[in-house]
């Protein structure tokens, strides 16, 4: 997780798809399940000293994909780890795999509320009341709990499909729903985020679409390499790229052209 102003940015998520062998040795066990994903026939639970390590899904379905063709997905706990990538990237080397592309990729950024104390609850009620318009037209939804209030919680741009889909969540009331995660919490405390208050997240999820294909990351333009998300730069530079065209938020002042309208700033970027 890198601490960056108010805003604390951590990968959620990384699946990789290689090409390689299953096979255990001493640091790594390999641990075949009872199930199968719609593409691959076998799905192994890979345990590294003692804990669980990562997911693979091996032994594809019909003949469009090679023979040794693999999905790896590595433990959330791993992800927020200080040398977490480069555990990984050990793990690659040892098995002597070859990452053919990045094929999820979840980059979230953690805060408490957006610039001049404006909270997350007020920004959605303003967009839904067109006070505040997304400059570029984008599908998006709204998620609220229907009491006397009609409390937002949370919203989503894009569809689960696009090449990157688009959450703003509490991530508070997530996890005291579905599931708290102690080494989030732990991390929150350390980075000195403030735990007594509600913790929103905007979370990027990436899919090979938009990792696979050429990225302009500030002046430097290049294919996304696994071995570059152990970089603080590179990650911080992912989010507030996408937090820029993603956000791009006007205040309504009711100007035909939407593009000279003020911007809002939600918060502040000195990257990209």
């Amino acid at each position: 997780m890198i601490k960056d102003q108010n805003v604390f940015i951590s990968i959620d998520w990384l699946s990789l798809f290689c090409s390689g062998k299953v096979n255990s040795s001493s640091k790594y066990q390999f641990v075949e399940t009872e199930c199968s994903s719609r593409v691959f026939t076998k799905i192994f639970k890979v345990v590294r000293k003692n804990k669980p390590f990562a997911v693979v899904q091996a032994v594809p379905r019909g003949v469009i994909l090679k023979p040794d063709a693999l999905i790896v997905k590595f433990e959330n706990s791993l992800l927020y780890e200080v040398d977490g990538m480069y555990i990984i990237q050990e793990f690659i080397e040892d098995l002597q795999w070859t990452v053919n592309n990045i094929s999820r990729l979840d980059i979230c950024g953690d805060f408490i509320g957006f610039e001049n104390s404006l909270s997350v609850q007020k920004f959605i009620q303003r967009l839904m009341s067109h006070f505040y318009l997304f400059n570029n037209k984008c599908e998006c939804h709204v998620y609220f709990t229907s009491d006397y209030q009609n409390s937002y919680n949370g919203l989503t741009i894009g569809k689960r499909s696009s090449p990157v889909h688009t959450i703003l969540y509490n991530k508070t009331k997530e996890m005291a729903e579905v599931k708290t995660k102690a080494h989030i919490v732990e991390l929150w405390q350390k980075v000195g985020l403030v735990c007594d208050k509600d913790v929103y997240r905007i979370e990027f999820r990436m899919n090979s679409d938009y990792t696979s294909k050429v990225q302009g990351l500030g002046t430097e333009s290049k294919k996304m390499d696994y071995k570059d998300l152990a970089s603080y730069e590179f990650v911080k530079r992912i989010w507030y790229s996408l937090f820029l065209e993603k956000f791009n938020v006007k205040i309504n002042d009711n100007q035909q052209n939407k593009t000279r309208m003020k911007n809002l700033e939600l918060l502040k970027v000195d990257c990209c």
